[in-house]
């Protein structure tokens, strides 16, 4: 049997990401579910995908825990909504702006059999700027050896950039390392690997923040600038790339001339 809380979660969810503002930013999302039992001062937070519990505990010890995500100046409308909270206040909409993403928050009061008001709600994060901190931390997102995206998830966040309304000037920057075969037939691979891991800082450190680095497989890597208006900005950091790469290997190779 569904129950009553089952339908208003349901409705709320529904609400929040069938407006035109949640599609156009899906797949940028978190979806959370809230419940706050003000008789046991028990709040949980609840993530739908992944499933998983992000809080289970007090809310004072939750408002402290935000202490550090909650930016300094909005401090007050955080405050409001626990205030909120803890009173057992009904239906209500909240806005608070995070460090890196802004909550949209939905929530509704209901009676549990002994009659205690509990409020349920839904908070849908979103990124607070195209290019905020990438939220991709599954082992998945990563690549297996070097500090950088992996191909599905460099690729898949590329595509969303490009496809949002509001994308600023985005380059997309493909290129790979000219003889590295040779490197690996005349080095071997364990060799290879570790220039490719010393390749990887010296892309990392030119890059810094503006951009965001992966790699599509073997020596193919891919940046997709981030805060760059022009090709005027982004020379620079492809010629650093390119010297500090040609400089870190010259004269120390046998026959092989490492460039990219």
């Amino acid at each position: 049997m569904v129950g009553d809380h089952d339908i208003v979660m349901d409705e709320m969810t529904n609400s929040l990401m069938n407006s035109e503002e949640a599609l156009r930013y899906l797949g940028l999302d978190d979806v959370m579910e809230l419940k706050y039992d003000s008789a046991s001062d028990r709040l949980i937070l609840f993530e739908i995908q992944p499933d998983k519990t992000v809080y289970d505990g007090t809310l004072a010890d939750w408002i402290a825990q935000m202490r550090d995500e909650v930016e300094k100046d909005r401090e007050a409308e955080f405050r409001r909504f626990c205030a909120q909270l803890e009173m057992g206040m009904g239906e209500s909409g909240h806005r608070l702006e995070m460090r890196d993403s802004v909550w949209r928050i939905r929530c509704n009061a209901m009676q549990d059999e002994a009659g205690n008001r509990v409020i349920y709600g839904v908070i849908r994060s979103e990124i607070r700027r195209a290019f905020g901190d990438i939220r991709y931390n599954r082992a998945s997102d990563k690549d297996a050896m070097l500090d950088m995206l992996s191909k599905a998830a460099i690729t898949e966040f590329a595509q969303r950039v490009i496809a949002r309304e509001d994308c600023p000037t985005t380059y997309v920057v493909i290129f790979d390392l000219d003889h590295f075969k040779m490197v690996n037939d005349n080095y071997g691979h364990m060799f290879g690997d570790e220039v490719l891991i010393n390749v990887t800082g010296i892309i990392n450190r030119a890059v810094g923040n503006h951009g965001v680095v992966g790699r599509l497989g073997g020596d193919e890597i891919m940046i997709v600038t981030k805060g760059i208006s022009d090709k005027a900005e982004l020379r620079p950091i492809l010629r650093e790339i390119r010297v500090n790469v040609e400089a870190a290997y010259a004269g120390k190779l046998d026959n092989v001339s490492l460039t990219c």
